[in-house]
């Protein structure tokens, strides 16, 4: 079957980054044909004939979606839910949850997250400790630079920092975490900052070029969020990956060798990569494709 795949039309946020990614992978199923349109309101034209639609929803990115707009599309539709809310329109056949933590029931079907298949770029040979994500102090950017200092007197920190447009326009964190490692008495150690939006693939090179990538959310206790994105780059990436308790990392945090309240970054490093197994392998490219196709398959 024709399935149209409904993105947001801002390509710089989490939800549509989520959208691209699976939508490339969806491109290699050999039972449906997938195709992106980005939508930015329900007036935007259908360029081809399609037998079912699904809309990757986040309820400020499609404020017009409704049951009178899904009845209209004359099709069979659904909706990617779990980016920090669920739509609730009677008229979708299914709700495909983004959050892959969720339980499946008659309507909700969980979706693996979009982990793409890449072979890993060599270790860098100076210890060089990655992260990434839009310009919000939620991020915690700044504290990358402790953990690594704790462990390390010579290492490299590279982070990518890409504007949002409602991001908080962070551009002199480089500088105050280079004051920061001073004050530390870790002068060995650098910063790097980019700010340049990168496409999916070169967001995973960039991670997979370090030694090992760090995250740092908050806790974000009693709040409804959705699975941080940057996790599913960084186990794309296929190197060691710290993070904080936040329950935006609750699809992986139960593992405790990615835990940075359980252990110090060169642990975590020297770890290495085999507890990672079999998150690649839940959230394949194979398991996603089967994901979507079986529920294209229930529209029919």
């Amino acid at each position: 079957m024709n399935v149209l795949f409904i993105n947001p039309a801002e390509p710089r946020c989490g939800v549509s980054a989520f959208g691209s990614s699976c939508h490339d992978i969806l491109k290699k199923s050999i039972r449906h044909n997938y195709t992106l349109q980005s939508w930015y309101d329900p007036t935007m034209p259908v360029e081809h004939d399609f037998d079912v639609a699904i809309f990757n929803y986040h309820n400020k990115l499609f404020p017009w979606l409704d049951n009178d707009t899904i009845k209209w599309m004359g099709i069979p539709c659904m909706a990617i839910g779990g980016h920090d809310c669920y739509p609730d329109f009677s008229e979708l056949k299914f709700v495909l949850n983004c959050d892959s933590t969720s339980i499946a029931d008659e309507r909700n079907i969980p979706l693996p997250r979009p982990v793409k298949t890449f072979a890993p770029l060599p270790d860098p040979e100076i210890v060089t400790i990655g992260s990434c994500g839009f310009d919000f102090s939620s991020k915690n950017y700044q504290h990358v630079a402790t953990y690594v200092a704790q462990s390390y007197d010579n290492a490299k920190i590279r982070l990518h920092i890409p504007q949002h447009p409602s991001g908080e326009g962070i551009n002199n964190i480089g500088h105050l975490i280079q004051q920061q490692l001073f004050n530390l008495g870790k002068p060995g150690i650098s910063v790097e900052v980019s700010i340049d939006f990168l496409s999916d693939d070169e967001l995973i090179g960039f991670l997979s070029s370090n030694t090992a990538n760090v995250f740092l959310y908050p806790p974000f206790e009693n709040e409804k969020r959705g699975l941080s994105s940057v996790i599913d780059k960084a186990l794309s990436a296929r190197k060691p990956i710290a993070i904080s308790d936040s329950t935006m990392y609750r699809h992986i945090n139960l593992e405790e060798k990615f835990l940075l309240s359980r252990h110090s970054l060169k642990e975590i490093i020297e770890f290495g990569t085999e507890h990672i197994e079999t998150f690649w392998a839940s959230h394949s490219e194979e398991k996603l494709i089967e994901a979507f196709d079986s529920a294209v398959d229930k529209c029919a």
